[in-house]
């Protein structure tokens, strides 16, 4: 028999990231395209106040 337990992780808002963590996060979601250095660094720098589906529609206009 299995129990069933409750977890809860807290996962750090984009705000409270490291810009190296933020880079690193937006060249994942940009899933191997390319991006200038200066255009992530400016990216990584924002003040993200919303979480990654914030991040996720930046970057979708950005690549249409």
């Amino acid at each position: 028999m299995h129990k069933l337990t409750a977890l809860s992780l807290r996962v750090p808002a984009l705000r409270e990231r490291t810009t190296a963590e933020r880079q690193h996060l937006i060249l994942q979601r940009l899933g191997g395209r390319a991006i200038r250095d200066a255009a992530l660094a400016r990216l990584a720098q924002y003040p993200w106040w919303g979480n990654f589906t914030e991040l996720d529609q930046s970057l979708k206009a950005l690549l249409q």
